[in-house]
């Protein structure tokens, strides 16, 4: 009974660590100098913190410049402070930035260019919901400008258009009596007490 009671508490451990970070995914547009390249698919990692903060954590990040890639390294930004916006969350980073090396496979820690060039202005912003995530970035990378876009800005309002079904609603008197022109009173409208 300890032993199954023990393995129950490590898997709702793991679940919970789990339930921590999210991902999304969508397209990635990176532009140097002005000129951008095709939109890649790419998943960002959104780490939650206790203290309701978020990690935001691009990794693997290439440059592509006049047909060569430049592998940068992992953006990874702590401790972003959330604001809530209409129904989504927004986010913003101002300062300098250590890039890390990337984890990629068949590539080692120093061919990463990021972290040689050292701390770099990066300014970040963006906002998020359940669903989704739009983040920009924009960065000084040792002479050339980077200006990254993951996502789109096109997340919904929360207002949903009403459709007026009072119009063809039955409405009752108190005695049952379907009536067609209510003036003030109380009425069943649908299985329910209703003052008008």
């Amino acid at each position: 009974m300890k032993r199954e009671l023990l393995i129950a508490s490590i898997c709702m451990l793991g679940l919970s660590a789990w339930a921590q970070t999210k991902t999304y995914t969508d397209d990635l547009i990176v532009s140097v100098n002005g000129q951008s390249i095709s939109p890649q698919s790419t998943t960002v990692l959104v780490e939650y913190n206790e203290d309701g903060t978020i990690n935001f954590n691009l990794k693997n990040f290439m440059l592509v410049e006049e047909g060569n890639e430049i592998p940068v390294g992992n953006i990874f930004v702590e401790k972003l402070k959330l604001t809530p916006e209409d129904n989504t969350q927004s986010f913003v980073y101002d300062d300098d930035l250590q890039i890390t090396p990337g984890d990629m496979e068949g590539m080692s820690e120093g061919e990463w260019y990021g972290p040689v060039i050292g701390p770099i202005p990066l300014n970040l912003s963006g906002k998020m919901n359940d669903d989704k995530l739009y983040v920009v970035i924009d960065i000084d990378l040792d002479g050339l400008q980077v200006h990254v876009t993951f996502g789109s800005d096109d997340f919904p309002t929360g207002i949903k258009k009403v459709e007026n079904s009072r119009q063809n609603e039955a409405i009752y008197d108190l005695s049952g009596r379907r009536v067609s022109n209510p003036t003030k009173g109380i009425y069943i409208v649908n299985g329910k007490k209703v003052l008008r």
